[in-house]
Protein backbone atom coordinates (compact mmCIF):
# COMPACT_ATOMS: atom_id res chain seq x y z
CA UNK A 1 0.00 0.00 0.00
CA UNK A 2 1.20 3.49 -0.74
CA UNK A 3 2.26 5.46 2.30
CA UNK A 4 -0.01 8.02 3.96
CA UNK A 5 2.01 11.07 2.82
CA UNK A 6 1.80 10.03 -0.82
CA UNK A 7 -1.95 9.35 -0.48
CA UNK A 8 -2.38 12.94 0.75
CA UNK A 9 -0.22 14.22 -2.12
CA UNK A 10 -2.37 12.30 -4.62
CA UNK A 11 -5.61 13.78 -3.25
CA UNK A 12 -4.01 17.26 -3.29
CA UNK A 13 -3.09 16.69 -6.94
CA UNK A 14 -6.71 15.91 -7.79
CA UNK A 15 -8.28 18.65 -5.68
CA UNK A 16 -5.83 21.45 -6.51
CA UNK A 17 -4.96 20.54 -10.13
CA UNK A 18 -1.27 20.21 -9.31
CA UNK A 19 0.90 18.71 -12.05
CA UNK A 20 4.00 17.76 -10.07
CA UNK A 21 4.56 15.75 -6.88
CA UNK A 22 8.04 15.54 -5.41
CA UNK A 23 9.60 16.30 -8.80
CA UNK A 24 7.55 13.73 -10.74
CA UNK A 25 5.28 14.95 -13.51
CA UNK A 26 1.70 13.83 -13.02
CA UNK A 27 -1.36 13.89 -15.28
CA UNK A 28 -4.96 13.02 -14.58
CA UNK A 29 -5.45 10.43 -17.34
CA UNK A 30 -9.02 9.40 -16.58
CA UNK A 31 -11.89 10.32 -14.27
CA UNK A 32 -14.91 8.10 -13.73
CA UNK A 33 -17.77 9.94 -15.49
CA UNK A 34 -20.37 8.35 -13.15
CA UNK A 35 -18.65 8.09 -9.75
CA UNK A 36 -21.92 7.52 -7.88
CA UNK A 37 -23.01 4.62 -10.10
CA UNK A 38 -22.04 0.96 -9.99
CA UNK A 39 -19.01 -0.09 -12.06
CA UNK A 40 -19.47 -1.55 -14.56
CA UNK A 41 -22.92 -0.17 -15.15
CA UNK A 42 -23.81 -3.46 -16.90
CA UNK A 43 -22.07 -6.59 -18.14
CA UNK A 44 -18.98 -8.37 -16.88
CA UNK A 45 -16.41 -5.61 -17.52
CA UNK A 46 -16.04 -2.00 -18.54
CA UNK A 47 -13.52 -0.46 -20.91
CA UNK A 48 -11.53 2.56 -19.76
CA UNK A 49 -9.82 4.77 -22.33
CA UNK A 50 -7.05 7.02 -21.01
CA UNK A 51 -6.38 10.51 -22.37
CA UNK A 52 -2.70 9.76 -23.04
CA UNK A 53 -0.04 7.05 -23.03
CA UNK A 54 2.62 9.48 -21.74
CA UNK A 55 3.25 7.85 -18.35
CA UNK A 56 5.68 5.44 -16.70
CA UNK A 57 3.21 4.26 -14.08
CA UNK A 58 -0.39 4.89 -13.04
CA UNK A 59 -1.94 5.12 -9.63
CA UNK A 60 -5.52 3.89 -9.82
CA UNK A 61 -7.61 5.48 -7.04
CA UNK A 62 -10.66 3.40 -6.06
CA UNK A 63 -13.73 4.02 -3.94
CA UNK A 64 -15.51 1.52 -1.71
CA UNK A 65 -19.02 2.88 -2.13
CA UNK A 66 -21.13 5.07 -4.38
CA UNK A 67 -20.55 8.19 -2.26
CA UNK A 68 -16.72 8.37 -2.66
CA UNK A 69 -15.80 10.23 0.50
CA UNK A 70 -12.25 8.83 0.64
CA UNK A 71 -10.12 6.36 -1.32
CA UNK A 72 -10.60 2.67 -0.54
CA UNK A 73 -7.35 1.80 -2.21
CA UNK A 74 -4.64 3.11 -4.48
CA UNK A 75 -3.09 0.57 -6.82
CA UNK A 76 0.17 0.92 -8.71
CA UNK A 77 0.32 -0.14 -12.36
CA UNK A 78 3.56 -0.07 -14.41
CA UNK A 79 3.26 0.68 -18.10
CA UNK A 80 3.15 -2.48 -20.18
CA UNK A 81 1.85 -4.81 -17.45
CA UNK A 82 -0.75 -7.11 -19.06
CA UNK A 83 -2.84 -7.93 -15.98
CA UNK A 84 -3.35 -6.49 -12.53
CA UNK A 85 -5.56 -7.02 -9.49
CA UNK A 86 -7.23 -4.38 -7.38
CA UNK A 87 -7.50 -6.15 -4.03
CA UNK A 88 -8.57 -5.03 -0.57
CA UNK A 89 -9.16 -7.14 2.55
CA UNK A 90 -11.77 -5.63 4.82
CA UNK A 91 -12.58 -6.82 8.34
CA UNK A 92 -15.89 -6.24 10.03
CA UNK A 93 -17.49 -6.71 13.42
CA UNK A 94 -17.62 -10.21 14.80
CA UNK A 95 -16.07 -13.05 12.88
CA UNK A 96 -16.65 -11.83 9.32
CA UNK A 97 -13.85 -11.13 6.87
CA UNK A 98 -14.35 -9.67 3.39
CA UNK A 99 -11.88 -9.79 0.54
CA UNK A 100 -12.86 -7.69 -2.47
CA UNK A 101 -11.06 -7.72 -5.80
CA UNK A 102 -11.25 -6.72 -9.46
CA UNK A 103 -9.14 -7.78 -12.42
CA UNK A 104 -7.72 -5.34 -14.94
CA UNK A 105 -6.51 -6.37 -18.39
CA UNK A 106 -4.39 -4.11 -20.60
CA UNK A 107 -5.54 -3.91 -24.22
CA UNK A 108 -2.89 -1.30 -25.10
CA UNK A 109 -1.25 1.63 -23.27
CA UNK A 110 -4.47 3.68 -23.30
CA UNK A 111 -7.20 1.02 -23.12
CA UNK A 112 -8.00 -1.24 -20.16
CA UNK A 113 -10.83 -3.67 -19.40
CA UNK A 114 -11.79 -3.81 -15.72
CA UNK A 115 -13.98 -6.60 -14.35
CA UNK A 116 -16.87 -6.57 -11.95
CA UNK A 117 -15.90 -6.60 -8.29
CA UNK A 118 -15.89 -9.96 -6.54
CA UNK A 119 -16.64 -10.04 -2.84
CA UNK A 120 -15.49 -13.10 -0.91
CA UNK A 121 -17.03 -13.31 2.56
CA UNK A 122 -15.99 -15.66 5.32
CA UNK A 123 -18.14 -15.84 8.41
CA UNK A 124 -17.44 -18.57 10.91
CA UNK A 125 -17.35 -21.83 8.94
CA UNK A 126 -19.25 -20.58 5.88
CA UNK A 127 -18.02 -18.69 2.83
CA UNK A 128 -19.67 -16.98 -0.12
CA UNK A 129 -18.59 -15.29 -3.33
CA UNK A 130 -20.79 -12.55 -4.80
CA UNK A 131 -20.51 -9.45 -6.97
CA UNK A 132 -20.41 -5.98 -5.41
CA UNK A 133 -20.18 -3.45 -8.25
CA UNK A 134 -19.97 -0.43 -5.95
CA UNK A 135 -16.82 -1.72 -4.19
CA UNK A 136 -13.26 -0.96 -5.35
CA UNK A 137 -14.72 1.20 -8.08
CA UNK A 138 -12.07 3.03 -10.15
CA UNK A 139 -12.48 6.79 -9.73
CA UNK A 140 -9.20 8.26 -11.07
CA UNK A 141 -6.18 7.14 -13.08
CA UNK A 142 -3.20 9.40 -12.38
CA UNK A 143 -0.19 8.94 -14.63
CA UNK A 144 3.34 9.75 -13.51
CA UNK A 145 6.31 10.41 -15.74
CA UNK A 146 9.55 9.76 -13.87
CA UNK A 147 12.00 9.66 -16.74
CA UNK A 148 13.35 6.34 -15.48
CA UNK A 149 11.96 4.41 -18.42
CA UNK A 150 12.60 6.94 -21.24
Amino acid sequence: MINEKLNKDILDLINENKTEINGMKAKLLWTNPNPTSNFPSSGDSETINLKSDDYDFIIWVCSDDNAFTSPAGCFLYFKGQNYMNFNNAVGSAGTQLFNIFRYMQRVNDTTFNISRCFKYRQSGGSTSLNYDDKALKPIYAIGFKTGLFS
